[in-house]
């Protein structure tokens, strides 16, 4: 049984990936697919950022850039693959 908190990372980065996120993801897109799935609340972004991070889901290799980690999601990598590409980083 997994929590309600790896239950909402998986549903946000199934989310990055069904709009083209493969690899990597910038804040303004992630933060946009937050506000979506889980509410725009300035601490509800802070934190579900911070659960990502911590649990996994996300690396920041460089400031405001995030890498995906498809790997921690069921099905995740098969959507991925089956997407056209990623899209360009803004």
């Amino acid at each position: 049984m997994k929590s309600r908190t790896v239950l909402g990372c998986e549903e946000i980065i199934n989310q990055a990936v069904e709009e083209g996120f493969t690899n990597q993801i910038d804040w303004r897109s992630l933060a946009r697919i937050i506000r979506e799935v889980k509410g725009g609340d300035p601490r509800t972004l802070k934190n579900w950022r911070t659960n990502l991070f911590e649990l996994g889901y996300i690396e920041q290799p460089a400031p405001l850039i995030f890498k995906l980690n498809l790997a921690k999601c069921e099905g995740a990598i098969e959507k991925a693959v089956k997407s056209v590409g990623q899209k360009k980083l803004m």
